[in-house]
């Protein structure tokens, strides 16, 4: 009687032990299927930070290149601007000179009454003259009127798409964070160090709370 109660014992023991085995295998069933699905996703992470990683270079050299592309615009309306008061002081001597002659002329005519009509055709040459510089100064004139017009056009167009990449910055400012060393930054941070980092979204450090906020660009959460 004690040997059968000692092999039911035995029996019992095993019947335990291989339902703790049966347990384990299932346990290490979930915790691979776990392990998979997480790697899925960090896969998945790398990938969308390498994405956004080239999204900020791309955006970082457009504003680049739109920047430089106002200074040129604006400088180019500078020396447009230059030109223009030029013209119009060329334009003011030019019809000085004009009223100058016609009084010289006036007074040549009231001065002296022998060879009218030779100087009176001499000073109506230099009154031709002066017309004709008058007429090319007006050219020149609303050529570069033109221009500034052309210009403010032009400057108006870039300031637009200098406008949509502010936008843009502060689209991936607000929603984007980098993270180097378990800190995460904003773009720009003077402690952010670019050689090695990773790209996630502002929601998804603050939600898992993995990371700590940069005291200097974040400050303390």
């Amino acid at each position: 009687m004690a040997d059968n109660k000692t092999i039911s014992e035995q029996f019992g023991e095993q019947l335990d032990l291989i339902h703790e085995v049966e347990q384990l295998r299932n346990r290490i069933e979930k915790e691979k299927s776990l392990s998979n699905r997480l790697a899925k996703e960090l896969e998945d992470a790398k990938r969308q930070m390498a994405g956004i990683k080239e999204s900020l270079k791309t955006e970082e050299e457009k504003r680049l290149n739109a920047e430089e592309k106002c200074r040129e615009g604006e400088q180019k309306r500078q020396e447009t601007e230059r030109k223009y008061r030029e013209g119009e002081q060329k334009l003011r001597e030019a019809e000085q000179k004009r009223l100058e002659a016609e009084q010289e002329a006036e007074q040549i005519r009231a001065a002296s009454g022998t060879g009218k009509k030779k100087r009176k055709g001499r000073w109506l040459w230099k009154l031709l003259k002066i017309v004709f510089v008058l007429i090319l100064l007006g050219a020149v004139i609303y050529y570069y009127e033109g221009e500034l017009d052309r210009k403010d056009n032009r400057n108006e167009m870039l300031w637009d798409e200098k406008e949509a990449y502010r936008e843009k910055a502060e689209f991936m400012d607000d929603y984007v964070v980098i993270i180097t060393d378990d800190i995460y930054h904003k773009y720009g941070c003077e402690e952010l160090d670019l050689d090695n980092f990773a790209v996630r979204t502002t929601a998804a450090v603050e939600v898992r709370g993995w990371y700590t906020p940069c005291p200097v660009c974040i400050g303390e959460e």
